[in-house]
């Protein structure tokens, strides 16, 4: 089982940070058509943090518990094109105790130094990111689709119409996970509301809420062993956004996923545990 293990504590890290980073982020006050539009040369750098614990029941050696944090730290900047970013990675690391037990821990530093345009639509829907294809880290995530997901984090997916004290919208969305011969997909339906018009550290703030639920499921060999793997949970978050320029002044999220792995003639029940936080830095 230690295989198994390993390459599914490499996944769940990722799975993570694409779901509860992206599920919680910031927008801005006013109607969608004129939201994420920011004077060039405008700049912000974040810090996001990402803690989990896996726990994993293994037929003959008992309850095996992992725990890690993956920190991500970028900027982000608008050029003179509207609604397009520059979204540049200072920094990654990983600290985890899955070596331990005989798992890996993923090598990021694949992302450091990152530079990637991202072009939005009016909703603040990532289109387009480019310079993600053929860099090892991200295709040790999961691949540019689940990588682009946790970059679309950083910016919110907007209501239809004005954002103000009451309103609710919904994200559905999905995307593939390509992990060690695994084929499987992600996904999640997350439902804002902003309840309020507050402050936050002193700085006007809209105050927006999100519930997510999420699943994780496919199958495929490692080995020349089948595997079939099935997960699903919830995840809830805070979300403090700048009111004048739609910046995000700090997020908070925690959520949980259970289900199992499967072969032949195995059964591994998994739960996870994470916590997640974006803030920016000063």
């Amino acid at each position: 089982m230690k295989h198994v293990r390993a390459r599914f504590h490499l996944l769940a890290l990722m799975a993570a940070t694409a779901v509860l980073v992206a599920g919680c982020a910031g927008g801005m006050a006013g109607k969608a058509g004129g939201l994420h539009v920011w004077s060039a040369g405008t700049s912000v750098s974040y810090e996001a943090t990402v803690g989990q614990s896996m726990f994993m029941e293994i037929p003959g050696q008992g309850e095996i518990v992992t725990t890690s944090t993956a920190t991500l730290d970028v900027t982000i900047a608008a050029t003179a094109t509207e609604r397009e970013f520059k979204f540049t990675v200072n920094d990654a690391s990983i600290s985890s105790d899955a070596a331990q037990m005989g798992g890996e821990i993923p090598d990021v530093s694949g992302l450091i130094g990152l530079e990637s345009m991202i072009h939005l639509d009016k909703r603040g829907g990532i289109t387009e990111a480019t310079n993600l294809e053929g860099n090892p880290s991200i295709e040790e995530q999961g691949g540019v689709e689940a990588f682009r997901e946790q970059l679309q984090g950083f910016l919110l997916y907007l209501p239809e119409g004005a954002l103000g004290p009451g309103v609710e919208w919904t994200r559905e969305y999905g995307f593939p996970i390509t992990q060690s011969g695994l084929e499987l997909e992600s996904t999640s339906i997350d439902k804002y509301r902003c309840v309020e018009a507050t402050t936050y550290e002193g700085v006007p703030a809209y105050k927006i809420t999100v519930s997510s639920d999420v699943a994780l499921s496919g199958s495929g060999e490692q080995m020349g062993m089948p595997l079939d793997m099935a997960l699903s949970g919830t995840g809830d978050g805070t979300i403090y956004v700048e009111t004048g320029t739609g910046r995000i002044l700090m997020v908070e999220s925690t959520g949980t996923l259970s289900g199992g792995i499967s072969g032949a003639g195995f059964d591994i029940p998994v739960e996870m545990r994470m916590t997640s936080t974006l803030k920016q830095k000063k």
